[in-house]
């Protein structure tokens, strides 16, 4: 497929921006006496045991009605009251994920994931936003829109490449790159060729849901649940951590490629795309990686040019990637808040990251290094509108 820029005219398209307010109010009734009043003692004295046998009615009825919900309703074990804040997230029509990755050491941002999806629809939009391994001040993005869960699959090409600031190296005019930035907002599909789909049978909203194995939640104490408020809360720190605690977590693994060819020929500058995609539905976290390279073509087609193209060598090459998986196997501590009524859910984990290096080809030792980092999960409710394929803003 071929881009040649032009100038489109811009399109108007309304924002919702969604709030909610909580208010509470209380009201204090106070009561007062004249310090003129005139009370009988003994009124009094018959006032006060008419009260009290009227106070400890009360009291034994409330307590024989107390005694008859409990028996009735019987109270939940902390480890219960947990699990059925699990299965009230289960029940989530639409909803919105967050996934941060942050470098502790030089408490770095490195990437976020933001989902947004509607399940009766089997619509979701993914963005990752990438910063750099250590957090390099880098501000890649990659936008995708999903329908049919998973099935069809639309990406932000144009954007993408801009924010990898791959343009510019084009040697285009001023005007000829503002022409490219109307594409920014557009989707391109990919085809069949360009899509490879494994492990899917689950719905996207269960391939973005970061749960922990329930069995293995049930090994943790009472002592370290609570509840307080309609939350529900957990924590656990290194050997407190149950072993394999995400064993059966099955998550969305994204690998995107870009190829490119750009050629500056005597009828204008064209761009050819060669996207790929893989999404494959396995254990052990969200994991997301890209890459992206291009060829560029201004007229020099010398020998050394045809050579670099033999060779397959690019002209450009940058790569993104969020990898959650290494942390969730190597825990050192662990977090949890579920409000089962309001149906949010938090999850904070520290982890190690391990880089090998095995020297192979040099007579250095070999060494590993150890990184600590933080991922911040988040899911909750969603009121944003998914537009239908028919309402994406979308190039053929």
């Amino acid at each position: 497929m071929s881009i040649k820029p032009r100038t489109i005219k811009p399109f108007s398209y309304g924002v919702l921006a969604l709030g909610l307010a909580l208010i509470l109010g209380s009201a204090e009734v106070v009561g007062a006496q004249s310090d003129s009043e005139q009370v009988d003692s003994t009124s009094q004295v018959e006032g006060l045991a008419t009260s009290s046998e009227s106070a400890s009615s009360v009291a034994e009825s409330e307590m024989v009605s107390t005694s008859a919900e409990s028996l009735a309703e019987p109270q939940l074990s902390k480890q219960e009251l947990l699990q059925a804040a699990l299965d009230a997230m289960h029940e989530l029509k639409t909803y919105q994920v967050r996934y941060g990755f942050t470098y502790v050491k030089d408490r770095a941002y490195t990437a976020q994931v933001q989902a947004v999806g509607d399940r009766s629809r089997g619509i979701a939009k993914i963005q990752l936003t990438y910063y750099g391994d250590k957090g390099e001040g880098l501000k890649y993005q990659l936008d995708l829109m999903t329908y049919d869960n998973l099935s069809h699959v639309y990406i932000k090409h144009s954007q993408l490449l801009a924010s990898m600031t791959f343009f510019p190296e084009l040697s285009l005019t001023t005007e000829q790159l503002k022409a490219l930035e109307a594409y920014d907002d557009y989707y391109i599909e990919l085809s069949k060729e360009q899509l490879k789909q494994v492990g899917l049978d689950q719905e996207a909203f269960q391939l973005l849901f970061l749960e922990p194995n329930r069995k293995k939640l049930n090994q943790l104490p009472e002592a370290k649940i609570h509840e307080f408020k309609g939350t529900v809360m957990t924590s656990a720190e290194l050997t407190e951590i149950p072993e394999f605690l995400f064993d059966q977590t099955r998550n969305l693994h994204l690998d995107y490629r870009l190829k490119m060819e750009w050629e500056a020929s005597d009828k204008g500058p064209s761009l050819k795309l060669n996207p790929h995609l893989d999404l494959v539905g396995k254990g052990v976290g969200l994991d997301l990686q890209g890459e992206v390279s291009a060829k560029i073509r201004k007229g020099e087609f010398g020998l050394n040019r045809i050579a670099d193209i033999a060779t397959g060598k690019v002209d450009f090459l940058k790569a993104m990637q969020l990898k959650t998986s290494p942390v969730l196997q190597k825990l050192k501590r662990f977090s949890l808040r579920v409000n089962p009524k309001e149906q949010s859910y938090r999850m904070t984990l520290l982890g190690v990251v391990e880089d090998t290096n095995l020297n192979l080809f040099n007579n250095n030792p070999a060494y590993t290094r150890s990184y600590d980092y933080v991922v911040d999960y988040e899911l909750s409710p969603s009121q944003e509108h998914l537009p239908d394929i028919t309402e994406l803003k979308r190039l053929s």
